[in-house]
């Protein structure tokens, strides 16, 4: 199997989409939730939680990955 990407290739994945939600902010005013501390805790990115794939592709969450995520969201709203 392929070995996680690490936090500099995800940080660099994800700069395209922040620079345009950066720029949207400053028009329209809404809260950003940046869960990046959650699917790359250290120096490389989960992809896996118990052997299930948290992706269903490159950049996309499977139901597995949003049910992760989510256990974080729980305290923010």
């Amino acid at each position: 199997p392929p070995s996680p990407p690490r936090v500099e290739v995800y940080q660099e994945r994800q700069r395209v989409v922040m620079n345009i939600v950066d720029s949207v902010l400053e028009r329209y005013r809404f809260k950003v939730v940046d869960l990046s501390h959650v699917l790359c805790p250290g120096a490389v990115c989960l992809v896996e939680e118990d052997g299930e794939a948290l992706y269903s592709d490159d950049d996309h969450l499977s139901l597995r990955g949003a049910k992760f995520v989510s256990r974080h969201l729980t305290n923010l709203f």
